[in-house]
């Protein structure tokens, strides 16, 4: 009798259920996230480890565990010299409160909220098992083939989900205030977290789908040389065979952004739309259908909004963008009194207010994870975060840029490789006008889409 490896399972479990339990971002759920990873994670890398040496992931460990040592070090007590040196507009408020007589109270540290800080070290950390865990688990065949059906069936079952709520007002639950909107949100607190969640799907899912039907092309070669024709049957059959469930998964994935209303969402659409007809070796007639389901999509979305619906929203982005950019420029106040270490980890959202009291709401206008942490982290180490992003996608990019320019030509892995960089790209470009990074949906899926990307491509060149 086979024994059941347990660690897939668990790893599985958590990618299946974290976009579900995405309206419930509560410590709790973080908590037993964080505890199922950790645990799971930590006793499989101990007894793997000889085997995870070998699989050429030491890139990521460098930058993870110098950002790690900082969070770190921003929450211990630390000299007043030290804070001093390293941030004087810090030491010179932490002088005001410790003159007022309430010393016994303060620990003098760099960030202003120690607590914000010593989650994300530990959130951090959750996430750096997390890549190696998934990194080793999908170098195996099986376990990457049921991580990618899970991504198709989570993204399909929110899309769907979705389509349900924009045909059916107030059928089944919407979380508030996703519910006063009106727009499609599936389980997620708002449509710009729900469209950016799909947008990492539908690019997995769609290439998954591409390797799912040459294999159903196979299965049809085999069944014309049996019966040396397809009858009527055969040929109805076909497009709902379910190795055609993942390009359906996508298609219905893709409808379900355009109709979120998401601007970014929609944006990003656009330019794999753009990237696909240009870049991505996919064959003519596929690039037609896709495209032409896509323009569809917005030629509905467009005869349902009016012209006057289209003029008032476009004038809403453009002045949304005017405030943000405002903002942004404000915000850097901050930074200019705390460059080299920032303010402390999830310090933004109590001292944004103090900062520039005359903005209403502050964390609801920034909506860009990079500012915030540029502002929260200090240049120093945001200049080595963003150096080592860009400098991981160009090397993919690299890598796609060599692969052959026929689809037909192509490996399984290659096309996989090509969709997994796309979703996580996705993310990438989506932060920058939505603050989405601080969920563990966008935090699990970008981590998970990153091992398969890495695991894949190991597995090429191996």
């Amino acid at each position: 009798m086979n024994k059941i490896n347990p660690y897939p399972l668990i790893l599985f479990f958590v990618i299946a259920t974290v976009p579900f339990l995405s309206g419930l971002n509560q410590p709790l759920v973080q908590g037993l996230l964080i505890c199922t990873t950790l645990l799971t994670g930590g006793i499989w890398l101990t007894l793997n480890y000889d085997e995870i040496k070998t699989y050429k992931i030491r890139y990521i460990l460098f930058p993870a565990i110098i950002l790690l040592a900082f969070i770190g070090l921003t929450t211990v007590n630390l000299p007043m010299q030290i804070i001093e040196a390293l941030s004087p507009v810090r030491a010179g408020n932490l002088l005001k409160v410790l003159q007022e007589g309430n010393s016994f109270t303060i620990t003098k540290s760099l960030t202003y909220y120690i607590p914000g800080s010593q989650f994300y070290l530990l959130y951090g950390l959750t996430l750096l098992v997390l890549f190696y865990f998934s990194s080793g688990l999908l170098m195996d065949k099986q376990n990457r083939l049921v991580f990618l059906w899970i991504i198709t069936t989570a993204g399909g079952l929110e899309a769907v989900y979705g389509l349900v709520q924009t045909m059916f007002p107030g059928f089944l639950w919407t979380p508030a205030p996703a519910a006063l909107t009106m727009y499609p949100t599936g389980t997620f607190a708002n449509n710009d977290l729900y469209a950016a969640f799909l947008n990492m799907c539908w690019p997995v899912s769609m290439g998954f789908g591409f390797n799912q039907v040459r294999r159903l092309t196979e299965k049809i070669e085999i069944l014309k040389l049996k019966k040396k024709r397809l009858d009527i049957t055969d040929r109805i059959k076909l497009p709902f065979h379910y190795f055609s469930i993942p390009l359906w998964s996508s298609v219905l994935i893709i409808i379900a952004v355009i109709l979120s209303r998401s601007t970014s969402g929609i944006i990003i659409l656009f330019i794999f739309v753009l990237l696909c007809r240009i870049v991505i070796p996919f064959p003519r007639a596929l690039k037609i259908i896709f495209s032409g389901i896509i323009y569809a999509s917005l030629l509905l979305y467009g005869w349902y909004l009016g012209i006057q619906g289209i003029i008032t929203r476009s004038t809403m982005i453009f002045e949304s963008m005017h405030d943000k950019i405002g903002f942004w420029s404000d915000s850097l106040v901050m930074l200019k009194e705390h460059p080299f270490t920032g303010i402390g980890m999830d310090a933004y959202q109590f001292m944004a207010p103090l900062y520039m009291p005359s903005y209403s709401d502050p964390q609801l206008l920034a909506q860009n994870d990079y500012l915030e942490f540029l502002l929260e982290l200090g240049l120093p180490v945001t200049s080595l975060l963003f150096l080592w992003l860009i400098s991981a996608l160009i090397y993919y990019l690299l890598v796609i840029v060599k692969m052959p320019r026929k689809i037909n030509k192509m490996t399984t892995d290659e096309i996989l490789i090509i969709c997994s960089f796309y979703a996580f790209f996705s993310l990438v470009i989506n932060i920058t006008a939505v603050k989405i990074l601080r969920t563990p949906v966008a935090t699990f899926y970008a981590v998970s889409l990153l091992a398969l990307l890495h695991s894949t491509l190991y597995r090429k060149d191996h």
